[in-house]
């Protein structure tokens, strides 16, 4: 019998998809810009808040039901308040490196 060595299959997922989903619930996501795209439906919390950097944690994906399916979602950390408490989908932060 021969033994074939195994390797793992390669990624398809981008630098940025591949670091998203090797993230912890909770995990510090780093500083980011809020800018959303759609203005209309914003409540007053999070209009005050446009164009505000705040520091983000990673809180899961989106699941397929929801409105921002398959995006990475993040809650603001620490005591800012900005954000109210609202998760923010990918599409609406804008992350420094």
């Amino acid at each position: 019998m021969r033994i074939l060595p195994w390797r793992p299959p390669r990624s398809t997922h981008s630098e940025t998809v591949a670091r998203i989903l090797s993230r912890a619930i909770g995990e510090y996501a780093g500083r980011a810009r809020y800018h959303p795209r759609g203005y209309t439906w914003l409540n007053p919390t999070l209009s005050r808040a446009v164009g505000k950097v705040v520091e983000l944690q990673f809180e899961g994906i989106a699941s397929p039901e929801e409105p921002f399916a398959g995006q990475a979602l993040y809650r603001e950390r620490g005591p800012q308040g900005l954000l109210g408490g609202w998760l923010i989908p990918e599409q609406d932060v804008h992350f420094f490196n």
